[in-house]
Parts: C-alpha cells; structure tokens; sequence
C-alpha cells in the first residue's frame, strides 16, 4: 500500500541473508506488497475472457512482479537513487494506459491471446502494475477505516520504531496474509522490459525516471519480502489479538482481497479489450454497500471520513462507494496541477425509495476518492449530509452524466441497500447486524494455581454502535446501545507468566445487549470453548437471541496491579466487544 509515513531506519540487506545495516525507509510506505499480490493472482478469477485468463495464469509469477512493482519506486525515492522517483506515479491509470500504449505499438505483439508469445510477459506484469492502484484505493478508502471503526488499536511493536507508522495498517495486515493465508513471499521474476516501462513514463511527462533504477527497486522488494517474512512468524500473534476484526475479515470485507480481486477482474477484461482494440465500456465492478445488503446502520453517517487507518476514522459501514472498470477522467501529463475531485451534477446520487426523493449530500461530494482524480483514479464515493432513516430502503444511482477518462458515459446502473432498525412485530426473530462496544467499568479477579489459572471478569460495555435488525425483548427496542457480561477466561498454562503471555485461552459466558434505557434487548451465550488462536474470537451460541452463529471479537485484557502464585487479585480490565460477522 502507499501514502504511509514511515520511519528512517530499517535492517535490511540485498539478497537471501539479513544484516544489520542503516538504510532510509521510504517515507511515503511501509509494507504491503504480499497483499497486493494476493489481490492481484486472486483477480484473475473474476476475470470473464478465457484467452486472458490463461494468459494470466501461465504467466502469473509476472500479474504477481507487477503488483509489487510501484512500491519499488518509495524505496528508491528514498536512497535518493537518480532517476528512482517512479513509486507514486506508478499506482495510477494515467500510468498504466501508458505502458499499455506502448505494447500496443510493439510490432511483436500479434497474437497477444498467445500465452507464451513474446509479449505475454509484459501483458501480465501491466495488468499487476494497474491491480496495484485498484488495490490502494479500496484498501485505503474502505478497509482500513474500518479498524478505528471497530475500536482496534494499531499493532506497533518496539520492533518497528522508526519502520513502521502509524494511520496505515499494510504491514499488520501482511503479518496475516503471510502468517493465515499462505501469502506469496519467494522471489520475482525480473522485469519483462523495462525499456518500455521508461519510455511509458516520458510518455506522461516524466522523463527524469531511468532504466537503472528498476532493477534497484525490485532488489529492495526482495528485502523487504525476507523481512516481512521474519516479523509474520513472529507478531501474527500480537497483530490478531490488537487487531482481531482486521485479521479476520482481511479477505472478505469491504476493501479486502476479494472485494479488490472482483474490481481488479472487471479492470483486467476491460484492459483487455481495450487491448484487442475491441469497444470497452466502462462499468461498476462492484459497490460498498453490496446489493441488496441490509443492517447497513442509518446512524453515524456525519463522522470523520477520510482514508487509512487513523484514530476516530469511520468505518466501511458508514460509507458508500463504487468502484469502476476503468478511471476517471485524468491529466494526460505529471504535474499538470490540481484536477476537480467532484463528479459532474447527477452522475451519482442516492433516492429515499419510500419517498422517491433524492438525500441531501455531504458538502464536497460525490466525488473521486481517496486521492483524487489527477493521476487516474478509478473508486467514487457519496456521503450523505444527514444520518439516514432506520429501516429504510435506498436507492444509490450512476448516471450517463459520469464520464470515464476516454470522454464515455460510465454504464449507468443503480443498486439498493436497506439501513437497519426492522422490527419483526409478528414473529420473534433474532436480533442480528453489528454491534461495537467499548468496555467501562468491570468488576474481576485472577485465581492462580499449580495447574491453572483463570480470570473471572464481568462489566459493562459501553458506547455501543452498529445496526440491527430483529425483535429485541417485550419493553426494548433497537439499536443496541450498551451491554453487561460475565465470562471466565481458563489460560493454557499455569501461573501469572500464563496470563501475560496471551495464548490459548477457554472462554465461557454470556452478554446481555442492552437498549437506550438499560432495557435487555437480547442475549448472546458463548459456550465453553477453546479460543486465541487468531485473537480472542469466539463463537455465540447457535440458539442464541442476539447474533446467532456470530464471530464475537473480546479483547479482555487482565491487568492485575499484583499477581502472586496461588492467589486471588482484583483486577483492572482493557478491552471491547465487536460482534461483527457470522461463522
């Protein structure tokens, strides 16, 4: 990922053995590469041509360079290697259309459908460069506010200091993908023709970028794999218990790898026709809220809205965004100077559908985000000014009044998602949505013995956001507003030295949700079982009230001011409640 401050020192060496050395970070980056392949490789299964796809998947270690590619440029940007300033300009459309142009005039590239041809390597390391700048944009703008929206605090070891900064959680998030899911981490295959990826770049204006400094920073991604490769095996751990929903859902929520890989897919077919010089409209790939989705919460819409990871951000849930096949309008040239973020008048709205009337948006959109629209940039965004209505069906709409960096209408299309309040007046249904709560006060005490040790903590949680839907208890009503629980936490292993090491926990327990008025609103029963494999997750109860099935996320914390074997001590509680997807 990008547009991270980071700090000045990392150890790092060029090739397989690390050693101790000084050398600048990239001030703009941390980490995330591992990630960016994965979204990439996992994006051509969205794909709908045959021919590219075998293209791709017989030249995917190339889709996989491509998508490390851009980062590269951050590293060399700072060593202050000439002609090394390539990161930024690389992440965008403006760019790529660019390096397209350029195997579109190669006289070698007849059969570009032949997936050992000579240009197939090029095809599918551009297609990773463009599905870098996919993956930016929906990470940045609806995955990584969600880990301030769901109370997460950013896992920053000593360790890091000075590497990793704070506002981004790309290297956390590389810890899981490395760690979780297998991620890609072994060498790349060098670039295809690096020729043409200079010459792409004076073709936008940027002359000042030199073929020698490629090489340098794909040598620095080596570097930076091997040591992302050290830190998963060693802070997964402490990255799922500080950040258990962003570990969690990395792969399925909003802005996560298959929500990029499905824009990526959209982009890949559209490049490709554009390619074959076949028509190529552009689309809506895909949507946040999803079609259809409900529980969508109506309030907490007029929070801080902005990309990355920063403290207050608002989530996903409060956000509704639409990501295109192909960019926005652009400059055709770097450095053109500012270019208008706002969409034109009704090319993107959203409808009261009981009311038929459209809502009122918040000052500044619709608009491109998270960055701009200068440079290519291909996600659209609509804030509405006011919260919205609970229980209410809503109508987002694109128009013919959008217009893609080709002068074209987008291909105007709608979709509707419902805000959460319902109440089922006839049937008892169960309460189910989201719910995220901070923790108050607590009442607790540790008990350590020869053989086990246990914490017995119950309290209050507070602050409760979200939206549900369902029949909360006779004199309650929705939304959730607070909670109390009551939970046995029985450690693996004996003695305080247990409790501090934050392993394999067995939970037992229960929450009552609470509404506006303390009135009970449901219960959520968390049977005896093994958890802190991937943070303190647990699962409610199949019949349960409230959130059935659902993945319950604690960070319980005990703190005891004392702790002596084969006591019992009273102890201070840190932690939250986020009930924030079903098993």
């Amino acid at each position: 990922m990008h547009r991270r401050v980071a700090g000045a020192l990392l150890a790092v060496s060029i090739g397989t053995a690390l050693t101790v050395g000084t050398i600048a970070a990239p001030p703009a980056r941390a980490a995330g590469i591992v990630t960016h392949a994965w979204m990439a490789l996992d994006g051509i299964s969205w794909a709908r041509d045959i021919d590219l796809k075998v293209l791709l998947l017989v030249n995917a270690e190339q889709v996989r360079a491509g998508a490390e590619f851009p980062d590269g440029g951050y590293w060399t940007r700072a060593l202050g290697i000439p002609g090394g300033d390539y990161g930024e300009e690389a992440h965008w459309q403006r760019f790529v259309d660019a390096y397209a142009a350029q195997i579109s005039g190669d006289p070698n590239c007849v059969d570009l459908a032949d997936p050992f041809g000579p240009c197939a390597p090029m095809i599918a390391h551009m297609m990773g460069v463009a599905a870098h700048g996919y993956g930016d944009e929906v990470f940045d703008w609806l995955f990584e506010p969600s880990a301030p929206g769901h109370l997460e605090d950013e896992y920053l070891p000593t360790e890091w200091q000075g590497i990793v900064g704070s506002g981004g959680i790309e290297a956390q998030m590389d810890m899981v993908a490395i760690a979780r899911h297998r991620g890609i981490t072994g060498p790349t295959p060098p670039i295809p023709d690096t020729d043409k990826i200079v010459a792409a770049f004076a073709s936008v204006g940027r002359t000042d970028i030199a073929a020698n400094a490629l090489p340098i920073g794909e040598q620095f991604l080596e570097a930076e794999r091997a040591v992302e490769t050290d830190w998963a095996s060693r802070h997964v751990a402490g990255v799922e218990w500080h950040m258990p929903w962003a570990a969690a859902n990395l792969h399925n929520a909003p802005g996560g790898v298959v929500f990029a890989a499905q824009a990526i897919g959209a982009h890949y077919d559209w490049r490709w026709d554009r390619l074959n010089r076949r028509a190529a409209r552009t689309e809506v790939a895909i949507t946040s809220p999803l079609p259809s989705q409900r529980t969508v919460p109506y309030a907490g819409w007029t929070g801080s809205i902005s990309p990355g990871s920063h403290d207050g951000n608002t989530g996903s849930a409060n956000r509704i965004a639409a990501v295109l096949s192909s960019a926005l309008p652009y400059r055709a040239r770097a450095g053109g100077g500012p270019f208008p973020d706002e969409l034109p008048p009704g090319a993107m709205r959203v409808r009261d559908v009981t009311t038929d009337l459209v809502i009122a948006p918040r000052t500044g959109y619709p608009r491109a985000v998270p960055y701009g629209a200068e440079s290519g940039t291909h996600t659209i965004a609509f804030q509405p000014a006011t919260d919205l209505r609970p229980c209410r069906w809503y109508q987002v709409e694109i128009t013919d009044a959008l217009l893609d960096a080709h002068g074209a209408p987008v291909v105007p299309t709608a979709w509707r998602f419902r805000t959460s309040g319902c109440v089922n007046r006839v049937t008892r249904t169960a309460i189910r949505g989201t719910a995220t709560c901070a923790l108050q006060g607590n009442l607790g005490a540790i008990a350590t013995g020869p053989d086990q040790s246990v914490a017995f903590v119950r309290g209050t949680f507070t602050d409760c956001f979200g939206g549900q839907d369902g029949t909360p208890n006779p004199g309650a009503r929705l939304p959730i507003a607070s909670a109390r629980f009551a939970l046995g936490l029985r450690y693996d292993g004996t003695g305080c030295d247990a409790i501090a090491a934050r392993g394999l926990v067995t939970i037992q327990g229960s929450v009552t949700w609470l509404d506006r008025d303390g009135n009970p609103i449901g219960a959520s029963a968390i049977d005896e079982q093994l958890t802190g494999h991937r943070g303190l997750i647990a699962s409610i109860d199949f019949f349960a009230h409230a959130f059935p099935n659902y993945a319950l996320a604690l960070r319980l914390d005990p703190r005891p001011a004392t702790c002596t074997p084969g006591s019992i001590t009273r102890v201070d509680l840190d932690g939250k409640a986020d009930a924030f997807v079903p098993l």
